[in-house]
């Protein structure tokens, strides 16, 4: 809708004059936004952004921008995705501040509020999921970036009554029933198969202690003649460890192909259970592997990834009816956005889903950062982002104290 535009001068909720910087919301868990807060003062400058009685100045919008080209700085970005990320910070900063403005004025017409033990069990909580264990350290992580437990207080408060207006009006409405998962499972039935695995164990003659090649490759030989002569591969191993010219056998666990070196592959790959391979170099010195035993490729069964699905499910459920939402939301709003011309452009981020979530795989999930914070699965803060349900495939059952990277 197009209403004629507030007066400069109107007594408005702002946006508080300085965002916090990223660098500690970061460190605390909280998403980075320039967020609005009611206060009863006069605006001061232009304003570019009303939904009903919550505004956003030049001000606040500058001030957010500069916060988040510092961040944009501060990341280990390559020069081609550093320029790309500064040259659409303007738009992503007054998508925010749209987004936001929207949820916490609806939030306003709702009445809902955060108590004080709601916004300290929050503190507490982000303090455990981060390590910080006295009052010092959480006040000086707060003045690195010129913030205080005030400005802190007040950004969880907002982010808890955004959690309660999202958890009541669109997650409150997502219902799965099991038939659903059952038809994502059959439809999907390739997302949860494990790959064929093997199970190895390796001796490593080591080329810190043996330089040459062809005298570690002797000594694999021995080890492996004893392990075909009926010794295990640790007893045969066992000598040239106590001589340190060996390492101990090493449990590897059970691996996929992608889980080992090229060189590894074909040298141990294809063996029966119980051979072991020809000497093999690789990192750190000569390999001799052994093969334990060998699974073949299977679908995980439904009952063991009906929790997986179901979480999937409802995230993407989540973004499909939080766009559908913002929408309903903007038709009954009181509308006015004057972004600057490099922000012109923002509303082709706001609550867009994925087309196909099955088919975007690795499309960023644009819900709404101000929504994201809101959704209760984190356990760490109440403002972790929303993780995208398809971006990874379900995993493969790996033995816990076998470590990859062969």
């Amino acid at each position: 809708m197009t209403p004629k535009p507030p007066a400069d001068d109107l007594k408005l909720r702002s946006l508080p004059k300085r965002v916090a910087s990223g660098a500690v919301l970061m460190l605390l868990g909280l998403t980075p936004l320039a967020t609005a807060r009611p206060v009863a003062a006069e605006v001061v400058g232009k304003i570019v952004l009303r939904i009903n009685d919550r505004i956003a100045t030049q001000h606040d919008y500058d001030v957010a921008r500069e916060d988040m080209r510092h961040e944009i700085a501060r990341k280990n970005l390559d020069p081609q995705e550093r320029d790309q990320a500064l040259a659409s910070a303007g738009e992503v900063v007054f998508k925010n501040l749209y987004e936001d403005l929207l949820l916490q004025s609806r939030a306003d017409q709702l009445n809902i509020s955060a108590t004080e033990q709601e916004v300290d069990a929050s503190v507490q909580q982000m303090r455990e999921g981060f390590n910080i264990t006295s009052d010092e350290q959480f006040r000086g992580a707060l003045a690195q970036s010129g913030m205080n437990e005030k400005d802190l207080r007040e950004n969880l408060r907002k982010n808890l009554r955004v959690r309660e207006l999202i958890g009541r009006e669109v997650q409150g409405k997502i219902k799965l029933e099991e038939d659903d998962l059952r038809r994502y499972y059959q439809k999907n039935v390739d997302l949860f198969r494990v790959p064929e695995q093997v199970h190895l164990r390796e001796a490593v003659i080591l080329s810190e202690k043996t330089s040459s090649a062809a005298e570690r490759a002797k000594i694999a030989s021995q080890i492996r003649a004893s392990v075909a002569a009926g010794q295990s591969l640790t007893d045969a191993a066992k000598p040239f460890e106590d001589k340190g010219l060996g390492s101990a056998v090493v449990d590897l666990g059970w691996l996929s192909q992608s889980d080992l070196d090229p060189g590894i592959v074909q040298a141990a790959w294809n063996l029966a259970p119980g051979a072991s391979s020809e000497p093999t170099e690789g990192r750190g010195g000569t390999h001799l592997l052994q093969m334990a035993e060998r699974r073949p490729s299977y679908v995980r069964p439904f009952p063991e990834v009906q929790a997986e699905i179901e979480a999937r499910e409802r995230n993407r459920l989540f973004k499909d009816r939080f766009a559908q939402y913002e929408q309903e939301l903007e038709k009954d709003s009181l509308i006015v956005a004057r972004p600057p011309a490099e922000a012109a452009e923002y509303r082709h981020l706001i609550g867009v889903p994925p087309e196909d979530p099955l088919e975007a795989a690795d499309a960023p999930a644009r819900v709404p950062a101000a929504a994201a914070a809101a959704t209760p699965e984190s356990p760490a803060s109440p403002l972790a982002p929303l993780p995208s349900p398809e971006a990874t495939p379900p995993p493969a059952p790996q033995a816990p104290e076998s470590p990859p990277g062969r």
